[in-house]
């Protein structure tokens, strides 16, 4: 975490404003949940299929149930972290304005 915060006050200073460099953070947060977006709807999609291969008498895909289950829900939780932390770091910038 504590790289993570040096390097946004490194990219801080490259930026003209702190305008910029907010509206920066804002389109970073929006691309990594676009793609956390995704990663969840493929986790879905491979549920899915698990699903069905364990329908057809598949028990052995049971256990890859649960590891995309695990997946999908770490995803989530890390989905939620990232955005906490760039709002953390979004207003902490907001605020030496």
């Amino acid at each position: 975490m504590r790289h993570i915060e040096t390097n946004l006050l490194t990219k801080r200073s490259q930026y003209s404003s702190m305008e910029e460099a907010i509206e920066k953070i804002k389109e970073a947060t929006l691309n990594l949940k676009s793609s956390v977006d995704m990663t969840v709807d493929y986790l879905e999609s491979c549920e899915k299929l698990v699903k069905l291969n364990k329908e057809l008498g598949m028990d052995k895909f049971m256990e890859h149930l649960t590891i995309t289950t695990r997946l999908k829900n770490v995803t989530y939780y890390l989905q939620l972290a990232i955005v906490d932390m760039l709002r953390y770091e979004h207003d902490k910038l907001k605020n030496d304005n």
